[in-house]
């Protein structure tokens, strides 16, 4: 599932999802502490080089930041933390597979996917999988699935997007704190199947 805005639900719809570097991700836990604090903390003798195998580590830890990310949720339960948090207007259900399955895969080389381990506070990890894929304890209510695309071309912008096929959408559901649009409009507004809009459990007639 994924909390967003109606202006990208309107991206989706006109078949494109936008998606941001690592890096330019305003919170430094969302998008690692490695970046921030240099290289992580090496114990070598006097004298010594760090071995090269480390440094291509290093290397890699790196430049994982310029990859594209979409953050998802795995839980299937409707959240109002997570409602209030993302301040959004829709939410998304899908399948990894359906959302995989509609992407144009033309212009990108690699797309990296799995689910966020939460641990304590740590330092800098030296493992490319965990530096992707770990965040701390005070996140884990999210549940988060992250997508990691690597486009096949150069860019120095920190917005891309996805050409997505129609279809991947199972359901929608529509905020029961903010969102106002009748059933009706929102069936006419984005040709969506009655069946495929479901009411948020947490206010009751939040969905007229």
């Amino acid at each position: 599932m994924r909390y967003t805005s109606e202006r990208t639900f309107n991206d989706i719809a006109n078949g494109k999802f936008f998606v941001r570097q690592r890096a330019s991700f305003n919170d430094e836990r969302e998008r690692g502490i490695y970046l921030d604090g240099g290289k992580a903390f090496r114990l070598v003798l006097s004298g010594e080089d760090i071995p090269q195998h480390t440094l291509q580590i290093d290397n890699k830890i790196e430049s994982s930041y310029i990859l594209y990310t979409s953050c998802w949720t795995k839980s299937n339960q409707e959240d109002v933390l997570m409602w209030k948090a993302y301040d959004a207007d829709i939410l998304i259900r899908t399948t990894v597979k359906e959302f995989l399955d509609s992407i144009n895969m033309d212009n990108i080389r690699l797309i990296i996917c799995d689910e966020i381990k939460y641990h304590k506070e740590q330092w800098k990890s030296t493992n490319l999988s965990k530096e992707l894929f770990w965040k701390v304890e005070a996140y884990c209510n999210e549940e988060e699935i992250r997508f990691y695309i690597d486009f096949n071309y150069n860019s120095n912008d920190t917005i891309s997007y996805l050409l997505l096929k129609k279809g991947f959408i199972n359901t929608i559901m529509f905020s029961p704190l903010k969102y106002k649009k009748s059933k009706d409009d929102i069936i006419k507004l984005y040709n969506i199947p009655p069946q495929r809009i479901i009411k948020s459990e947490i206010i009751e007639n939040s969905l007229r």
